[in-house]
């Protein structure tokens, strides 16, 4: 598993097996350990647009990472028999962990679109470009932030600047 810097993890279970969610929550403890983060310790918080997810703080520390739980094959649930891990299941461990839960269906798409839109609502996207201001005004850069532009009818090619 690669979270080196990493913004947000998604860890996705099999609804329909129930050793999956096992396995979901053995990453996420994981996660947990590697980043220094207390089992149970992320708080659910609210954005300015007032949906939950977990972007909240370990002791004074901000929270480093958005976790997102999601259970798999929706598609299947209306079979009732090949349900192995309830949706409270699913909610309540998400809950008590401080992560965003989503059950979607890959197959279908249900619900994966909304659950990208909500984790996206709950990354730390001002708090990246204000600290990447803030290096570039140490470093003698202009620390403002600016829309750049490129130039999409310049040349390239060998010995062309590039034009990012």
């Amino acid at each position: 598993m690669y979270y080196r810097n990493a913004n947000c993890a998604i860890v996705v279970y099999d609804i329909t097996q129930a050793g999956s969610f096992d396995r979901a929550q053995a990453w996420i403890q994981e996660l947990h350990t590697q980043l220094g983060i207390p089992s149970g310790h992320l708080t659910i918080a609210r954005n300015s647009a007032g949906a939950s997810g977990a972007s909240g703080t370990t002791g004074s520390a901000k929270q480093p990472i958005v976790i997102v739980l999601v259970g798999n094959k929706l598609d299947l649930a209306e079979l009732s028999d090949r349900r192995e891990v309830a949706y409270e299941t699913g909610e309540e461990y998400a809950q008590r962990e401080g992560l965003v839960f989503w059950e979607t269906s890959a197959k279908t798409g249900e619900n994966v679109h909304e659950m990208f839109v909500e984790l996206a609502k709950h990354l730390p996207v001002e708090d990246k470009l204000n600290e990447a201001a803030a290096a570039a005004a140490a470093a003698g850069k202009s620390g403002k932030r600016g829309n750049r532009t490129i130039d999409l009818n310049a040349k390239s090619g060998i010995g062309a600047a590039c034009q990012c």
